[in-house]
């Protein structure tokens, strides 16, 4: 009888799954709907590295809102 032949791209996949099963076996981090109201986009700037821009890059600034750190 001869050996099943098991293409290198299916091994391959299996290993990924069987990968990701043991290092995320509850299904990743809980998520909280009350930290995630906490942390807000506070300012957006979007116009950096122009010519004529105050600033040379852009940013996203973040607030937190609570007294917890984050």
């Amino acid at each position: 009888m001869s050996p099943i032949v098991v293409p290198s791209r299916l091994k391959l996949f299996g290993l990924v799954i069987l990968i990701l099963f043991l290092c995320f076996p509850y299904g990743g981090a809980a998520y909280s709907p009350h930290m995630a109201s906490v942390v807000r986009i506070s300012q957006i700037y979007s116009g950096g590295g122009n010519a004529s821009s105050p600033y040379g890059c852009d940013f996203v600034e973040l607030f937190n809102s609570s007294s917890v750190a984050v």
